[in-house]
């Protein structure tokens, strides 16, 4: 998938899509047709062509002349398999879970079958209809001293189709220190596509939690939230203190001492108490937004508090 530039400026109709098809010494041969009265012609068949960009006419009268330049948003592999019924029925229902972020996916269904990445034991596929796959940044060529272009941590995604209703759990598992959003799609025979979305702060071996309820049949088949943990809260103050999403360490010993006064209290079985805490640690934040406390945290931190608040009542 390709950004494209007509005479130097982002197109803003969307993306443009080529077909790689081979590999050569010199990098990575095209397949780009539909293209009139394009020069040079040889600039069709290969990434370095589309780099350097090419210009097209919308006759042979050279005063239409159009100049076109690409860079690589993302790529994609493909493997190429036998169909055995060349006029399958459409399947309607999916389930799409994708991952911005430096972190690994692993979505298990109600039967508690697993799909995605397991730290424990690695690449896991037990979901007869499903696929997980990566996007990362490609070089322009091997032979082209270049930086990689694409999200370095790679986009994570896992897909279903036809799924079972019901509750599914999605485990994040954390490469490395940042950010990251989820984008949740369904799709069902009773109605339109539906889309949920999520932010969150990760670092390398931490994990969060989710679940999705999927309805086949509802009107509205996707339901999701947060399962947040008192470990999760703090793992979320100190990885915003390492990103600079909370600039002052008193503000961040604060919370992190409100959490654990919550942590204590529902261990007694004192969860009003919890509760009251967790309240006060929400007001703490919104108090510190935009001055301490900046970016996504303010709405993570919240959502952890709200998480923990509705496991206690």
């Amino acid at each position: 998938m390709f950004d494209e530039y007509v005479n130097g400026a982002l197109n803003p109709r969307g993306s443009h899509y080529a077909l790689v098809t081979a590999k050569n010494d010199t990098g990575w041969d095209l397949a780009d047709p539909g293209w009139l009265f394009a020069s040079p012609q040889s600039a069709l068949g290969s990434l370095d062509g589309h780099y350097m960009g090419f210009t097209t006419f919308s006759s042979q009268n050279t005063s239409t002349a159009i100049f076109h330049q690409f860079t690589v948003r993302e790529a994609r592999a493909y493997t190429l398999t036998s169909l055995a019924n060349p006029n399958p029925t459409p399947v309607p229902n999916s389930l799409t879970v994708t991952a911005f972020s430096p972190v690994e996916l692993l979505l298990t269904d109600p039967e508690g079958r697993r799909l995605g990445y397991s730290q424990q034991t690695g690449e896991v596929a037990e979901i007869p209809t499903g696929n997980y796959y990566r996007d990362f940044p490609i070089a322009p060529s091997d032979n082209v001293d270049a930086p990689s272009l694409g999200d370095p941590t790679g986009i994570k995604t896992a897909y279903i189709v036809s799924p079972q209703s019901g509750t599914f759990r999605l485990d994040t598992f954390g490469t490395a220190l940042g950010s990251y959003s989820l984008v949740i799609r369904t799709s069902a025979s009773s109605g339109s596509p539906q889309e949920a979305s999520f932010v969150g702060l990760a670092n390398v071996g931490q994990a969060s939690t989710y679940e999705i309820g999927y309805s086949a049949t509802s009107p509205t088949p996707i339901t999701g939230q947060r399962v947040v943990t008192f470990q999760n809260a703090l793992a979320d103050i100190s990885n915003s203190v390492q990103l600079g999403l909370i600039d002052n360490p008193g503000t961040a010993n604060a919370l992190a001492s409100k959490i654990e006064a919550a942590q204590s209290a529902a261990a007694r079985g004192e969860n009003q108490t919890a509760v009251n805490i967790l309240q006060a640690f929400q007001n703490q934040v919104n108090a510190q937004t935009g001055k301490h406390i900046s970016g996504i945290a303010p709405q993570v931190l919240n959502e952890d508090a709200s998480s923990i608040v509705s496991q206690l009542q």
